[in-house]
């Protein structure tokens, strides 16, 4: 029960104006966001290494909001959302155009080799290379 009340304190002052990235190396049990200041990263909505009850509560924030505290199974979370990138849906049409681009990339020969087939056919002669810059 300790926990979380430590972890209902810590969301009153962050909703009071505490910064959340001092709080997080301050406060934070979880050695990977604490050294990072919180942050997790982008995370996916069906993120198979968070708990399903953080991921809901995110899917209900708006960017800068902070919520919590949510219980799993380290301890007590509270998370506040960064930014949200929402993903464009591609038609039918465009995704077998893009495998049809990469089947063609994975068929073709590699560009070295092209280029000697190349300067075969045509004899060729590389009199200086051009370093590249």
């Amino acid at each position: 029960m300790e926990e979380e009340e430590e972890a209902d304190s810590l969301l009153d002052a962050l909703e009071k104006g505490e910064d959340f990235e001092e709080a997080a190396r301050k406060q934070s049990t979880d050695s990977f966001s604490r050294d990072a200041g919180g942050r997790l990263g982008w995370i996916e909505r069906n993120d198979p290494f968070q708990s399903e009850e953080v991921l809901q509560l995110a899917a209900g924030l708006d960017v800068g909001d902070i919520a919590g505290p949510v219980r799993v199974e380290e301890g007590y979370v509270i998370i506040r959302l960064n930014d949200k990138e929402e993903r464009q849906v591609q038609s039918a049409e465009e995704v077998r155009e893009e495998i049809r681009m990469q089947l063609a990339l994975s068929q073709a020969d590699p560009l070295p080799q092209v280029e000697q087939m190349l300067r075969n056919k045509y004899e060729a002669v590389i009199l200086s290379e051009i370093p590249a810059s």
